[in-house]
């Protein structure tokens, strides 16, 4: 079954963060939809893909394990 954006992630969608605090915030990122959101469960709740709680580009990560370790 393939993954379909239903619209009710907008619902969670966040918003008044700069890029590079999101995940230190604790927003998640679905990469289908495309959108940063506030969310506890670890999928998706419109289309049920995995939600990223990491940053993946290098400098982000940097960030990020300085921030938690």
């Amino acid at each position: 079954m393939p993954a379909i954006c239903r619209g009710v992630c907008h619902k969670y969608k966040s918003s008044g963060v700069s890029m590079q605090f999101k995940y230190q915030e604790g927003q998640k990122r679905c990469s289908f939809c495309g959108i940063f959101m506030v969310y506890n469960e670890t999928r998706c709740p419109c289309c049920h893909t995995i939600l990223r709680t990491k940053a993946r580009d290098k400098l982000s990560k940097l960030k990020y394990k300085t921030n938690y370790q």
